[in-house]
């Protein structure tokens, strides 16, 4: 009886000996995804296997270095959490293998994982010599359960991102039956190295798992041959991938008009055609030639009483057509304009024009009061100055500045010159072809920079510009109207408001005929997968398209056309815009493969 209570205090230490180490060893440990592929397959099957031979001079390299299938199996490993590291920029990565049991078949016990952190600054070699280390630790403690390890249940365990790794020869997992692997490299040295990637087709493409196959292989070889490499200084890119995204992927010089702005451009369209609606709010329309005459009045008027030449003119207007006057005055004037919105407080205005030292602005009223004493004036105050033509904006001339709200809680003001600006409309123009009959919704409010192209595209085409009524963007039901009645054929949606619209089609079915639309553009936020593919059941005749692109770089930097027909993941930001070019870095500064995540740097002239 005393040796049986003796062997069940001796398990019980055993057991909490294990929990600490284990609870020492994952301390601080977060599972992440290492391997993320953007489509989706679309097939229901649960794994498949991509095979590849690894080159010989690989293998003979390895076995130069290591003579036993454990030594094999470590360095593999470690160049597996390497992978892993560069693929998610995650400096603590975990990686599943089997206890070492030659024959077994695995189960949740026979599994653990092996953590492998804070190795940036060690070569290869420190760091199979530090895993081995770690490794053997982790087999003394592998007869603690798996579950108890991770503290997870059942549910929580499948719920995971699990990346694992097995010698054929020593260790076998049990199939998809032993942890429901999402990726696991399975290595093979009976006729030669092979490695077999088995993988679930429900989050990866058959065509993704062979690049990530090749990946491992050319980062093995380099981590054989380059030993003293330290690894945050190693790419994991191949030459001949590094040359087509510098040289064909950015590929993207196109001309523009190098003496002209938007406002050229807008005059060919005052003689090609000026008697054609320009500009229309509810009932009221403005031709080109109107719209002319009355910009150059306002122009003329700001030339004669200030000094207005690269000088900031506020626009503290709601939408109507006086609003499109003060903005092309402004800027035939030469000056700058800067849109405010009324919902801002008094001190975020007084700051905005303290800031940018305004010299007027434009109010829809009459005695409007504006923080910092600066003159308000209505567009009305500029009809009887001159008609005369008036152009006095520069390509390299500051064109608008808008206020983000700055990563130190005060406004930032971002300058952007008309040169960038006619860059962005004339590449919308090369690549969606705005034709003389469209007709453009106008609803952003000017403090977002989607406002941008609403607000002077059509101008350089003939095309139509219709303005919604204050408010009209955050309601479903005035939008529908809007565009039934108006036959709107291009307009912007934040994603969020396209999903309140989804939404209110689908809940209130009154038969709205929006086939109208030939393109939506989304931007602002992540446009989602499902919203993106309903809009394009109920209409599809038109395209969606998803842009990107911060403030300071003119709207948006890149752009991608939706496909019905393509099974996302997630919706990509695409390829970069004209002029524009597109990195996607690691942390340590190191271009990404295509398709590997990291951080984005955007270039350009």
């Amino acid at each position: 009886m005393e040796s049986k209570l003796d062997l069940k205090a001796l398990n019980a230490n055993k057991n909490v000996r294990m929990r600490n180490y284990w609870i020492n060893r994952l301390k601080g440990f977060e599972f992440n995804n290492y391997f993320q592929d953007n489509i989706r397959t679309g097939v229901i099957e649960e794994y498949t296997v991509v095979t590849t031979t690894i080159p010989a001079i690989v293998s003979e390299k390895l076995d130069q270095i290591a003579n036993s299938l454990s030594a094999k199996r470590v360095i593999l490993l470690a160049a597996l959490g390497v992978l892993a590291k560069k693929c998610s920029s995650v400096n603590d990565v975990c990686a599943f293998v089997p206890v070492s049991n030659a024959g077994r078949l695995t189960t949740y016990n026979d599994i653990i994982p092996v953590r492998m952190n804070d190795f940036s600054e060690f070569n290869f070699p420190r760091l199979v010599a530090c895993l081995s280390q770690n490794l053997s630790k982790d087999y003394e403690n592998s007869t603690y359960s798996l579950r108890a390890i991770l503290n997870l249940n059942n549910q929580d365990l499948q719920g995971i991102s699990k990346v694992g790794l097995q010698i054929e020869e020593e260790q076998q997992f049990s199939g998809e039956d032993a942890l429901n692997m999402e990726l696991l490299f399975s290595f093979s040295f009976s006729s030669g190295l092979q490695l077999k990637l088995k993988y679930h087709q429900s989050k990866f493409s058959d065509n993704y798992i062979q690049r990530i196959a090749k990946l491992y292989i050319s980062l093995l070889q380099r981590l054989l041959n380059n030993k003293q490499d330290v690894i945050k200084d190693i790419e994991i890119i191949s030459p001949d991938e590094k040359k087509i995204i510098m040289e064909d992927f950015n590929n993207t010089s196109m001309p523009i008009p190098g003496d002209a702005t938007i406002l050229d451009l807008f005059k060919q369209q005052v003689k090609i055609q000026p008697d054609r609606v320009a500009v229309q709010f509810n009932y009221k329309t403005l031709t080109y030639r109107e719209l002319d005459l009355k910009s150059n009045q306002v122009a003329n008027y700001l030339r004669a009483d200030f000094d207005c030449q690269q000088k900031v003119i506020g626009v503290l207007l709601d939408r109507s057509v006086e609003l499109i006057v003060a903005i092309f005055g402004i800027l035939k004037a030469g000056a700058i304009y800067l849109p405010i919105s009324k919902s801002y407080p008094p001190d975020r205005i007084a700051y905005m024009l303290h800031d940018s030292a305004a010299q007027l602005v434009f109010v829809d009223e009459e005695n409007v009061e504006i923080p910092g004493n600066i003159k308000a004036v209505t567009v009305n105050i500029a009809s009887n100055a001159a008609e005369a033509p008036c152009n006095y904006a520069k390509p390299d001339g500051i064109a608008y500045i808008i206020y983000t709200s700055g990563s130190t809680g005060r406004p930032k003001g971002v300058l952007i010159k008309h040169v960038s600006m006619l860059n962005r409309l004339c590449w919308m123009q090369n690549k969606y072809e705005l034709q003389p009959g469209d007709v453009i919704l106008q609803k952003t409010p000017l403090v977002f920079d989607v406002s941008i192209w609403e607000l002077f595209w059509w101008s350089m085409y003939g095309a139509k510009l219709v303005l919604a009524e204050p408010g009209a963007e955050k309601s479903p039901e005035q939008l529908c109207n809007l565009i039934q009645q108006e036959k709107i054929t291009v307009l912007h949606f934040v994603p969020t408001m396209l999903n309140m619209l989804l939404v209110y089609l689908k809940e209130f079915n009154k038969g709205y005929s929006l086939h109208s639309i030939r393109h939506l553009f989304a931007s602002g936020e992540e446009l989602k997968v499902i919203d993106a593919q309903q809009f394009l059941d109920y209409y599809p005749q038109a395209r969606v398209h998803n842009l990107y692109g911060p403030t300071e770089a003119t709207v948006d930097v890149s752009y991608h056309e939706v496909l019905a027909s393509t099974q996302y993941h997630s919706i990509p930001i695409g390829k970069p815009i004209d002029n524009t070019s597109l990195y996607i870095f690691s942390k340590e500064q190191q271009l990404q493969p295509i398709g590997i995540p990291g951080e984005i740097y955007i270039g350009g002239d």
